[in-house]
C-alpha cells in the first residue's frame, strides 16, 4: 500500500484507496491495511472483492505492525 506515517507514528489517509484495494486483490493479497481516515471509502469498493479480503483499518504504524506480524497457527 501506499501511505505516510507521521513523525509520531501516525498513520495518515491516502487517495484513490478503491483501485488499491482491487490491485492488492488482483496480486492475490488477502490482508489489506488501510489507514482509519480511509475506511468510509470500503463502501465504494465492489462487494465481489470485499468477499476476497480482509480489510483492516489503522490510526498507528503500531497498531499495523502489530496485525500484519501476527503468527498464524497451521
Amino acid at each position: 500500500m501506499t501511505g505516510e506515517v507521521t513523525l509520531h507514528g501516525q498513520v495518515t489517509g491516502i487517495g484513490g484507496l478503491a483501485l488499491k484495494v482491487r490491485a492488492a486483490a488482483k496480486a492475490g493479497r488477502k490482508l489489506i491495511v488501510i489507514p482509519c481516515e480511509n475506511a468510509k471509502e470500503v463502501s465504494q469498493v465492489p462487494d465481489t472483492i470485499l468477499a476476497q479480503v480482509e480489510i483492516v483499518p489503522v490510526k498507528t504504524i503500531e497498531e499495523a505492525l502489530e496485525r500484519v506480524l501476527q503468527r498464524t497457527t497451521p
